[in-house]
């Protein structure tokens, strides 16, 4: 990938820093990073430089989820209430949704208004069955089916809320304990958590080159929102979700999983579980997006060529992925030329 001018686009596109990792056709892991954690003190942004990662979290909820459920024979199927034990969705009028409903974002689940904002670093914890009570500053209105599940796509944070309480009731642990021990301590993603255990060093966000205030986002969402990590410990994720797909399976990470959570929806196909498909060029690309305050980021593979990309920013651009910085970098990866 040609990276001699970055510097240049940078500038252009006032981003503060970027960092980024890719491979091409399977090959090893190649990273590049350039530009300031911090722009106030000039703190230089290095490979083990934890970004948030925004909405990308919801790509390693999916294959935690995945995971989980493979190794103790579950079906994603089942419907989520028979996991919940803290917390029920009200199935009186709308079927309660499945695991795989949920994390396609056709759980019925329409996000209300303002819910799930960045919060100041200082406010109160709480569990997640309060989030989804609709009974703290990060949600006043309890979550429930609008639709019923399977017939329309929501984009959703509290769907994935639910996956986490789902999770956590069936396991009997936090979600943050379940992601360390089952994903990112097998895979070695010695930079990844989540704000209960956030480490330096990390990146602050920014806007048009001036910190956001409070430095850092706290959003309190681990599995729709919540993580931290670095380019280079996704791609080790990602590599071993090809590697499965290729019929390699890692120690975690099966077949069955990995070619699971690329199975399209049955009514909207550019939909998979965490993922977003798409098959018009030949060869299927599947892509997951982050986008916060003060961050962005993108993260895109094709398992049947090896490709892959993930590339993150501690800025907030005002536009599409695609269509700004980001997306320039996505059209000179190989990516782009498949």
């Amino acid at each position: 990938m040609k990276t001699d001018d970055l510097e240049e686009l940078m500038t252009s596109n006032r981003i503060t820093g970027f960092s980024m990792a890719y491979m091409e056709d399977g090959h090893s892991l190649q990273s590049f990073c350039m530009g300031y954690a911090d722009q106030v003190i000039r703190r230089t942004i290095d490979t083990s430089t934890a970004f948030h990662a925004c909405s990308v979290s919801k790509f390693v909820t999916a294959l935690l989820s995945l995971i989980l459920f493979s190794k103790d024979n579950l079906s994603l199927d089942t419907n989520v209430n028979d996991l919940l034990r803290k917390w029920k969705l009200d199935d009186r009028i709308y079927n309660a949704p499945s695991l795989r409903q949920l994390l396609q974002h056709q759980g019925g689940i329409i996000d209300p208004e303002h819910s799930f904002p960045t919060l100041p670093h200082n406010s109160a914890s709480f569990s997640t069955a309060k989030i989804l009570e609709g009974t703290t500053i990060a949600c006043s209105k309890r979550i429930v089916t609008e639709y019923e599940p399977g017939t329309v796509f929501s984009y959703s944070d509290a769907g994935y809320m639910i996956v986490q309480l789902a999770l956590e009731d069936a396991y009997q642990q936090p979600f943050h304990v379940l992601m360390k021990k089952h994903v990112f301590e097998p895979l070695g993603m010695m930079d990844s958590s989540y704000h209960e255990t956030l480490r330096r060093p990390f990146a602050y966000g920014h806007q048009n080159l001036n910190p956001i205030p409070n430095l850092y986002p706290y959003y309190p969402y681990d599995a729709a929102c919540g993580l931290w990590t670095t380019p280079i410990d996704l791609m080790k994720l990602v590599d071993a979700f090809h590697r499965a797909i290729q019929g390699f399976p890692s120690t975690i990470i099966d077949n069955k999983v990995a070619t699971e959570m690329l199975q399209p929806n049955a009514t909207i196909p550019h939909v998979g579980s965490g993922v977003f498909l798409d098959t018009t060029m030949g060869v299927a690309e599947y892509t997951a997006l982050g986008w916060g305050e003060g961050f962005q980021c993108l993260l895109a593979g094709k398992p049947e060529t090896g490709d892959a990309l993930v590339c993150m920013i501690n800025t907030n651009p005002g536009k599409h992925q695609m269509e700004g910085f980001l997306g320039d970098i996505y059209k000179r990866s190989s990516l782009a030329s498949i």
